[in-house]
């Protein structure tokens, strides 16, 4: 009991050095003065949006986790989702481990199995994302007039080189010179520990 207490007081003594560093040097007359000037009507609308994106990523992690025949809570996936948001505050990436052992001690799940649901996760953005960025660059480069503001006349030209066949045939070239290379390395590092 006195164990539970003691840690208790640890972590509010941490949180307030946090916040205590956070804040040092806030002007809060300066803050105060910036919180008139906002339009508040926006926050409710984030609040709900953010709130639902949340809810819809615990359960994008629920059907990894059922996979696996295994059951779980909706709110405690939930909550582990929130856990592992503000312990990404403090120390990034970090998050996704504290979520698995979260769940897991709540719901007497394996945390690496629960861990192997989040890689599987983060893969899965990974992907959809670079789609996207593909996506995106064909999209940005079929027309220059809508990249040369943001990149410069400069840069436009050296891509429309890169870009161009001749760009694509050396790239190429130097891209299956690099992997001959490695191959070769490979092989020849291979060799050597025999």
């Amino acid at each position: 009991m006195v164990k539970k207490y003691i840690r208790l007081f640890v972590s509010l003594l941490i949180a307030a050095l946090f916040l205590w560093l956070a804040l040092k040097d806030v002007s809060f007359y300066e803050v105060r003065l910036t919180l008139n000037k906002l339009t508040w009507y926006w926050l409710f609308p984030y609040l709900i949006v953010s709130l639902l994106s949340h809810y819809l990523r615990s359960e994008r992690w629920r059907q990894l986790i059922e996979q696996g025949g295994v059951t779980t809570s909706r709110w405690t996936l939930f909550s582990g989702v929130m856990v592992g948001y503000m312990i990404n505050y403090a120390v990034p990436r970090l998050g996704e481990v504290s979520r698995s052992v979260y769940v897991g001690n709540r719901e007497q799940i394996s945390r690496t199995k629960l861990m192997g649901t989040v890689v599987l996760e983060r893969a899965l953005d990974m992907l959809v994302m670079m789609v996207l960025i593909v996506f995106v660059i064909f999209y940005l480069f079929s027309d220059y007039t809508l990249i040369r503001p943001i990149l410069g006349e400069e840069t436009v030209s050296w891509l429309q080189t890169l870009l161009s066949l001749e760009g694509i045939l050396v790239l190429g070239l130097l891209l299956l010179a690099v992997l001959i290379a490695a191959i070769l390395f490979y092989y020849v590092f291979k060799l050597l520990n025999r």
